[in-house]
């Protein structure tokens, strides 16, 4: 079990889960999710000898919203360098998982000295302008009503990835978007005004791109690997919900890829 913690840092209260001892591999959730997608994961990573933490980026799980529309993932990187520093952190191995895949690119462009290595779990890397109106949809804000209508698109989405037989995995998901609220999507526009492929080369650190098999951003993660010089890219079972369906897996892929490089 991983232990639970608020840090102080400028841009408010940042909540995360820790567990384990050895060099920090620092965990990065998609939208609409928090730490909680990383519980099942983390023993694994403390098995194989390193210190997970899991954040909530500002605005999910337990961590201060945004004062305002953030509008591009500084905000949301600067968070993560902010939390290093309260924990005493020089340098961290990032893992992100989509919307958190974008935030550790723009921690590792924006502040190499930190990032010893970044792993990118579905990433979309917006490429222009036409590319990022194809993902508008994506932002959706919500109204909540006392009848619960407003639940109902959001469990569609989660029954898309939430296994039958795995109802605390819906449950879970579920808890952490309504925790973030209807100004949740300021996170997928902070995506979509990301421009990856800008800031790419300034990544100097060994780079990590997975693809898991039933994911909706295999095309995207592909591409992005291609368009990285000297990256490195792997497969594993699952789809949107890949870190709590096969927790392990997900664990091991990151690891021995760092363990490559002698993280």
């Amino acid at each position: 079990m991983s232990t639970r913690a608020y840090a102080s840092t400028p841009l408010g209260q940042i909540h995360y889960r820790e567990a384990g001892e050895g060099p920090p591999v620092v965990l990065l959730h998609q939208t609409a999710s928090s730490s909680a997608m990383y519980e099942r994961a983390m023993p694994s990573f403390v098995e194989a000898g390193y210190r997970a933490i899991a954040m909530d980026t500002p605005g999910f799980g337990l961590s201060d919203a945004p004062p305002q529309r953030p509008g591009s993932a500084d905000y949301y990187a600067r968070a993560v360098v902010a939390l290093l520093d309260a924990l005493g952190i020089e340098r961290a191995a990032l893992v992100g998982f989509h919307t958190g895949a974008t935030y550790a690119i723009e921690v590792a462009a924006s502040a190499p000295e930190r990032v010893s290595a970044i792993a990118l779990v579905g990433v979309l890397a917006i490429t222009d302008d036409a590319h990022e109106a194809s993902w508008s949809w994506i932002l959706k804000p919500y109204t909540a009503d006392l009848e619960g209508r407003f639940l109902e698109p959001h469990l569609e989405l989660l029954r898309m990835y939430c296994h039958e037989d795995d109802p605390e995995m819906l449950l879970t998901e579920l808890a952490q978007r309504l925790l973030a609220g209807p100004n949740y999507w300021w996170a997928y526009e902070s995506v979509l005004k990301h421009r990856a492929y800008d800031r790419l080369p300034l990544v100097t650190c060994p780079v990590l791109y997975v693809n898991p098999t039933g994911d909706m951003l295999i095309a995207e993660t592909k591409e992005a690997h291609a368009r990285t010089p000297g990256s490195s890219y792997a497969e594993m079972p699952g789809d949107a919900g890949a870190v709590m369906q096969h927790p392990a897996a997900f664990a091991e892929t990151v690891t021995g890829f760092l363990r490559q490089h002698g993280i």
